[in-house]
């Protein structure tokens, strides 16, 4: 029999630690979060229960829940990427962090000058993503977090910027936002994530 597929909510306590987020911006993010946890588990039920159908019917919807269910998770998982590496207590750039973007970048204030370019013109996701295959680090942005998806790139850094979201706060300073936010990020988070990606290894391949 096939277990039931269902994913968890994460309670993110660390996000108790910011201080000059305001409290709406934070708030809205957790309930986006756990409205995308629901649609996921949703998705995962319904497509179960398509398999279980055998009439011709069932296949329009099969093609229409697996497709919905792959940018559902995807959000679910960028944005605990996103909530985890906020807050906390490591302000600044750690060791391999650090060394990596020197030399995929050529300096911290290069890599940083790119990187809030690219969160600037993004539509609503940018992060920052080691290719396991160029073994560096690429800045990605997409509207929507599956375009930040590709085989054998591991995340590292995720933020989400929808206009809907920052637009009460910060308005259309869409700067000032992602200085805030960079401004409570959880540097020893983005190492662990950087460590955890750099060790692994593509499978299956010729080359």
């Amino acid at each position: 029999m096939q277990t039931t597929i269902r994913v968890e909510a994460k309670r993110f306590t660390n996000l108790a630690t910011l201080k000059n987020i305001p409290s709406s911006i934070v708030k809205t993010h957790e309930q986006n979060y756990l409205r995308s946890v629901t649609q996921t588990n949703e998705l995962f039920a319904r497509i179960m229960n398509i398999n279980r159908d055998t009439s011709p019917s069932a296949r329009d919807d099969l093609r229409s829940a697996l497709t919905h269910v792959a940018s559902s998770l995807a959000e679910v998982k960028s944005y605990e990427l996103f909530l985890t590496h906020l807050g906390g207590a490591v302000r600044k750039p750690q060791e391999n962090f650090l060394a990596q973007i020197r030399k995929d970048f050529g300096s911290q204030e290069e890599f940083r000058s790119q990187f809030m370019k690219a969160a600037i013109v993004t539509p609503v996701w940018v992060a920052v993503a080691y290719d396991l295959d160029l073994h560096r680090l690429l800045i990605m942005i997409g509207d929507t977090p599956e375009r930040l998806s590709v085989w054998n790139l591991a995340p590292v850094i995720v933020i989400e910027a929808s206009p809907q979201t920052i637009g009460t706060e910060f308005g259309t300073d869409r700067e000032r936002y992602f200085q805030s936010i960079m401004d409570h990020i959880d540097w020893a988070v983005v190492e662990r994530n950087l460590e955890d990606a750099a060790g692994l290894q593509p499978a299956g391949k010729p080359f």
